[in-house]
């Protein structure tokens, strides 16, 4: 009984962990918005500056911080 109970909380648990899941992956899934980040290599590397770009709201981050 104990084992039934166990199973039942650890899948609706998981149920609920898709579902917020869902909706946030859900908000950008569309892929038209994207936040472009500028970064500076280190100089060991080359020193360029890259521009990665990642799903999310539309906007620049020139920060090189996550």
């Amino acid at each position: 009984m104990k084992r039934k109970l166990l199973l039942l909380f650890i899948l609706g648990q998981m149920i609920a962990c898709q579902m917020y899941a869902g909706d946030v992956l859900m908000k950008y899934g569309d892929f038209e918005h994207w936040i472009t980040r500028t970064v500076k290599e280190s100089s060991l590397l080359g020193g360029h500056t890259l521009h990665l770009y990642e799903v999310g709201p539309t906007r620049t981050w020139p920060e090189n911080k996550a």
